[in-house]
């Protein structure tokens, strides 16, 4: 099918997107926690130039996300233009073309940051995490050469699509700390997918009234019990597997905000059962899906607090 006409001069077509699709002030929270979790971490006290250090993982990490999201566009584009013709590149105000070479471009940043780390910390385990991420990334983008089986099967999609988090996580912490054996740091790279688990299957969690046909939803798969069920042992997993890297007692810095944003994931989810046939049902799973966001942002939250306080 062919592409849409671009619709807007290129000066607004990228910050258009960026708007719509990879908004700022919707990701930027959870992106800045999650690099400075894993900085306060991980940093050693040794390491020179250790706020360039920061601010390029951040820059990593940033990068990488946003190259996740426009790899989806291009997988998503005939879907969207029959589904979602309101997004920017069904609207035609990018093209294929001009995304794919953003793409190119951006990972020619990734692989400029991972040169200048290697320079820093002159450790090629840092280099060989990154570019594990990247390369599983593109694995990502191409469904791993077995779309055709995988795209019926949603969870299966999904937990092979978000363990690219356990590489970024993985790279994060050999950028700070590229000596330490990555063994003792599964747990904590681990935890990190099952957040990214909990954060998918929530936000495509949905009322019998939202839901759309032909497109895929776990409430729809297993039954909003079900999918609330599913969202939950992730929240669950994720914490255990962090008590179990730090292996021993958790701060109050790290228990209040995770408490709190996962009894607002518990209770939400409750009300999202118990109103799903009720007018009131979208609401409640509108605030079941932000709570998803929140406990993610909770969790790297509390991992900050607990190193700084």
């Amino acid at each position: 099918m062919a592409q849409p006409l671009i619709e807007k001069p290129d000066a607004w077509a990228w910050p258009t997107f960026i708007k719509e699709r990879f908004p700022p002030l919707a990701h930027s929270p959870m992106i800045i926690v999650f690099a400075l979790a894993h900085f306060l971490s991980f940093k050693t006290p040794q390491a020179p130039a250790q706020t360039l250090q920061f601010f390029l993982a951040l820059l990593f990490s940033t990068l990488f996300f946003f190259k996740l999201r426009l790899f989806d566009e291009i997988k998503d584009y005939q879907t969207d233009l029959k589904l979602n013709p309101t997004r920017p590149l069904p609207r035609g105000i990018l093209s294929l073309t001009q995304v794919k070479k953003m793409i190119v471009k951006i990972i020619s940043f990734e692989i400029l940051i991972i040169i200048l780390f290697h320079r820093l910390n002159h450790a090629l385990s840092s280099a060989f995490f990154a570019l594990t991420a990247i390369s599983y990334s593109f694995l990502m983008y191409k469904e791993f050469f077995i779309g055709k089986f995988l795209r019926p099967h949603l969870t299966t999609y999904a937990i092979t699509h978000t363990f690219v988090s356990v590489l970024l996580s993985l790279a994060l912490a050999m950028f700070f700390s590229p000596k330490t054996n990555p063994g003792q740091l599964i747990l904590f790279a681990l935890s990190a997918w099952a957040y990214f688990n909990l954060f998918e299957f929530a936000r495509k969690t949905f009322a019998t009234s939202e839901e759309r046909q032909q497109v895929e939803s776990y409430s729809k798969t297993f039954g909003v019990s079900g999918a609330y069920l599913l969202s939950l042992s992730q929240a669950i997993v994720g914490v255990l597997l962090y008590l179990k890297y730090i292996d021993t007692a958790p701060t109050m810095a790290f228990v209040i905000p995770v408490a709190l944003s996962h009894l607002a994931l518990m209770l939400s989810g409750l009300g999202m059962i118990v109103l799903n046939k009720n007018e009131k049902a979208a609401l409640a799973t509108k605030i079941f899906r932000a709570c998803g966001g929140l406990c993610i942002l909770s969790f790297y939250l509390g991992i900050v607090l607990s190193e700084l306080l």
